[in-house]
């Protein structure tokens, strides 16, 4: 059987591609069918879901939770005396979802997790590992509001063919990608997003809100143990936060002091962080050469969209198209992943009213990002060398897809060349500008030639970036008069065991 796994921020869940060919959630032993992202340590054992929140909630130096936004980074959460990684937490969070699909399925054959769209390499392969050390098979990570359009593609709920948006706003991240949807063939054309914007951010600013009301009503000052108590603390602040969805004005019992919160002071405090959405919004469509006026729709997922502001937010982004989504956004991104399952997986594993169901559906991903190389240049007026970057494939290209571009030695007896690879959101040459270097280790030395002789200046160097449909891409440096090479591979999707090794050609 297959499983499709949504590694949420605040909210994880998992599902199935049962018998009769549909994607089905699976909920834990409470038929919960969303499972808290929180890790803790009491009674002597690790905890994961509803326990560990309330640890979380009483005693956050038990506990972890909205770890996921860390992915990829040196970041630490403290637990007991342990100090875990954001990879710890999260092996933790996708063995319990196994656990979970084990109590309803007899064995589990292969997984996909999803990810935000705009995650880094470092993130995406902290999300592999992650998956490795849980045990779980997992060939495949899928970037997530692909998993959402993928879903609505199978689920029938479109206005028809044409081009979408899908509008995911989860607990962490914000991501929008724009598809074109055709016959069952879901064709990706762009994908942008905010990887430090969600529901979380949110509840921060509530939490802030709510604590200033009280200082001024009690003349007191709260610090940050109190911050973590009733009513201050950040899980009974999500719960005012949807409260404030269905209502205009709440009131608080807060320490004996009855506050008033109102939705539209808490809207104005997150109009900033809205903005930054709207404009996200609004780089892609033109990144795609789209307007609003030509979607046919907008697909919602992720939690944060039942926000009032947000929704009205979208529907003047996007004036006159109709919003679509399913009965619980926070489901349909889980459910898109085990629909790439069932895809991706050998027919031989499916029965023939599953391959039905999946017969017409068919997927095209583009890159995420521009992929480039470091050259050396020399400036026309003082003839001094400066550093910049070439972008050889380009964001938005459809994949699988291969690119190469020539570049040439600086000097006669140059006997090596640095292999370098970038990654930026947009087309820079300048490496001080919102460029990352993510592979910057492997040299390509140039063979001795016979007799004490040199290699002349201006040599031909054929660097050429190939990338498959699984996401892998292969990264070739070539000394054109010698044939000699050295390959980078990276993996931005498949967890294979040699994802980030680099061998001699």
């Amino acid at each position: 059987m297959i499983t499709g796994i949504d590694l949420g921020t605040t909210y994880s869940a998992v599902a199935q591609f049962d018998k009769h060919g549909r994607p089905v959630i699976m909920g834990n032993e409470k038929a919960e069918p969303l499972v808290p992202s929180c890790v803790a340590f009491f009674d002597d054992q690790w905890w994961v879901g509803r326990e560990a929140l309330r640890q979380w909630i009483t005693g956050p130096n038990n506990a972890a939770a909205r770890f996921k936004r860390y992915m990829g980074t040196s970041e630490r959460f403290d637990i007991g005396e342990d100090s875990c990684t954001p990879t710890e937490l999260s092996t933790r969070v996708l063995r319990h979802m196994h656990h979970i699909a084990l109590g309803h399925l007899d064995e589990v054959d292969t997984t996909v997790v999803t990810i935000p769209a705009n995650f880094s390499v470092e993130a995406r392969q902290a999300t592999i590992d992650a998956a490795k050390q849980a045990g779980l098979n997992m060939d495949y990570i899928i970037n997530e509001p692909t998993a959402a359009a993928l879903y609505y593609a199978f689920s029938g709920d479109l206005e028809g063919d044409g081009h979408y948006a899908v509008y995911d706003f989860g607990g962490g991240t914000f991501d929008i990608s724009l598809i074109h949807i055709e016959s069952g063939q879901v064709d990706v054309i762009a994908s942008n997003g905010v990887s430090r914007l969600g529901g979380m951010d949110f509840d921060r600013i509530l939490q802030k809100i709510v604590r200033e009301k009280y200082e001024k009503e009690a003349e007191t000052t709260l610090d940050d143990q109190e911050l973590n108590e009733v009513p201050f603390d950040l899980v009974n602040i999500e719960q005012l936060k949807r409260r404030l969805s269905r209502r205009e004005t709440v009131t608080v019992f807060a320490k004996g002091i009855l506050l008033e919160i109102t939705r539209q002071e808490f809207e104005e405090s997150i109009s900033g962080l809205i903005m930054q959405a709207e404009v996200c919004c609004g780089s892609t469509l033109r990144e795609a050469n789209l307007s609003s006026s030509e979607l046919s729709g907008v697909i919602l997922a992720g939690g944060s969209t039942r926000v009032p502001c947000i929704r009205k937010s979208i529907e003047q982004t996007f004036t006159d198209i109709p919003l679509i989504e399913s009965m619980n956004v926070d489901e349909v991104v889980a459910l898109g992943a085990v629909i790439y399952a069932a895809i991706r997986c050998d027919s031989s594993q499916h029965n023939a009213v599953q391959n039905a169901a999946i017969a017409p559906l068919h997927l095209q991903e583009v890159t995420n990002m521009n992929f480039g190389t470091v050259y050396v240049g020399f400036h026309e007026d003082t003839g001094m060398p400066y550093q910049a970057n070439s972008v050889i494939i380009k964001k938005g290209t459809p994949i699988p897809c291969s690119k190469h571009e020539s570049y040439f030695t600086m000097y006669d007896g140059q006997n090596e060349v640095k292999c370098r690879i970038t990654e930026c959101a947009r087309e820079e040459t300048d490496l001080n500008e919102f460029i990352r270097i993510i592979s910057d280790d492997t040299i390509l030395k140039l063979p001795d030639l016979p007799s004490g002789a040199i290699w002349p200046e201006n040599e031909e160097i054929i660097v050429t970036f190939s990338y498959d449909e699984n996401q892998i891409m292969h990264c070739s440096f070539e000394h054109k008069s010698s044939g000699h090479s050295e390959e980078v591979v990276l993996d931005f999707n498949r967890a294979s065991d040699d994802s980030d090794e680099s061998s001699d050609s």
